[in-house]
């Protein structure tokens, strides 16, 4: 939480996003963080691999705690086979955007304002790579 107040005070961040090493099943975690967040004026945005069936049917640990401190979810797992290429920050057309709260206007992924891309961050140490870029041409 440090961190993200730290990046919230410097980087003037706009909330967290959960994703990756499915935060479904790191749930107890990362509802401690998304209500901190909330707290702190931030947004919750969680990416699952879960459809929205699978999460009603099955009962993952403490994920009604962590929903209820998130603004958006998506949900579903990305297919390759099925580029979205019109909304922003989905992956596939498979998933589908669940908006919990009022903070964010469903076309909010259609605004031009975020667009998916890819990010290279450099220091004298190291080299991050973030975000999704649809076409790459090498060569």
């Amino acid at each position: 939480m440090a961190q993200i107040l730290q990046s919230q005070k410097i980087n003037n961040i706009e909330g967290v996003t959960f994703l990756g090493g499915e935060p479904v099943l790191q749930a107890k975690g990362l509802s401690y963080i998304a209500e901190n967040s909330q707290k702190h004026g931030l947004s919750v945005m969680l990416f699952t691999g879960y459809t929205q069936n699978e999460l009603d049917k099955y009962t993952f640990l403490f994920y009604k705690k962590l929903k209820s401190f998130s603004d958006i979810i998506v949900s579903g797992p990305y297919d390759q086979t099925k580029p979205d290429n019109m909304r922003n920050w989905i992956g596939s057309t498979n998933q589908e955007i669940h908006y919990l709260t009022n903070r964010y206007k469903p076309d909010i992924a259609y605004n031009n304002n975020y667009r998916n891309g890819i990010e290279f961050y450099i220091s004298d140490e190291e080299l991050t790579v973030t975000g999704f870029p649809f076409n790459i041409k090498l060569g």
